[in-house]
């Protein structure tokens, strides 16, 4: 008897939250940072986006061209906020198809961080698909 008391009570707490509440997730706004000591830029794809409306230099992405008739990859990744800029590429090498694959994992909502050497030379892309990072505003 207790037991179906407590669960009735939960049920009708839970259906006395409002629709608008959200109860759970995590949502992360992620705009675009550079660090040119540590040579790091990240942000999210839609919290860039998103950001334009007010601060219209604001980007980051990346940039891939595969060549068909030689098998090679090469591309680059970009990020810009007010007017420090970061930039690095990565010619076709061994290593090229990695980025290529990291990549093909961003989707128009991706949160992207990139690194590179003193050279320009991209050294890691991370691409995380999540949930949290904000979308895209129409």
């Amino acid at each position: 008897m207790k037991r179906t008391i407590g669960i009735i009570a939960s049920v009708v707490l839970l259906g006395s939250i409002p629709a608008g509440v959200a109860l759970a997730g995590v949502h992360a706004y992620a705009p675009v940072t550079i660090s040119t000591s540590q040579r790091r830029a990240e942000g999210s794809l839609g919290s860039a986006r998103n950001g334009s409306i007010f601060d219209t230099t604001q980007y980051i992405g990346c940039w891939i061209r595969a060549e068909f008739t030689s098998d090679n990859f090469v591309g680059g990744c970009s990020a810009r906020i007010g007017s420090t800029t970061a930039s690095c590429s990565f010619p076709a090498s061994a290593q090229a198809q990695d980025f290529a694959w990291a990549m093909h994992a961003m989707g128009p909502d991706a949160l992207v961080r990139f690194t590179w050497n003193s050279s320009g030379v991209c050294r890691t892309l991370r691409v995380e698909q999540n949930s949290k990072y904000e979308p895209k505003l129409p």
